[in-house]
């Protein structure tokens, strides 16, 4: 399910970097909750948690990305903060 390989965009930056994974980290969970669901394990899975310890990550995701320095990549961070907010 799960396999180490290059980012296909080029972050110049550890915050960019960190965006980049914590929005491919949602993509995959949200693909595993729907598998999990599908499967009839439902129940069990009310909320998924996702683990960030890049404090910048962190401030733009919660201001949905609305600075003007992280415009380039603020869609990564309104996609993770929709999921964070379903979830």
């Amino acid at each position: 399910m799960w396999k180490s390989q290059r980012q296909r965009r080029v972050t110049q930056d550890t915050f960019g970097l960190r965006l980049v994974a914590c929005c491919e980290c949602t993509k995959m969970t949200m693909w595993a909750r729907e598998l999990m669901l599908e499967l009839g394990f439902g129940d069990q899975l009310q909320h998924v948690p996702l683990n960030c310890d890049n404090q910048s990550t962190i401030a733009v995701v919660a201001c949905n990305g609305n600075t003007s320095s992280v415009r380039h990549i603020a869609k990564q961070a309104l996609f993770i903060n929709e999921y964070k907010q379903k979830n």
